[in-house]
């Protein structure tokens, strides 16, 4: 993620693949907050904001 922020090159990932993670993520992140699980809240909002930003890039790069 740290890598493809820097360099902006997503062309070695897969938009199909991502798109389902970051949908899986929002998932937990959602039965997190239903469960009132911190931790759960925590991680998977954290990770759902990288991967979205990874995830806007690679649409970025689709579009040019």
């Amino acid at each position: 993620m740290i890598h493809t922020i820097k360099t902006k090159d997503t062309k070695g990932i897969s938009l199909a693949m991502y798109m389902m993670f970051v949908f899986g993520v929002f998932c937990w992140l959602v039965y997190g907050v239903m469960s009132k699980d911190i931790p759960l809240i925590i991680g998977n909002g954290v990770t759902l904001f990288l991967a979205t930003i990874v995830l806007f890039l690679k649409l970025k790069d689709l579009n040019q």
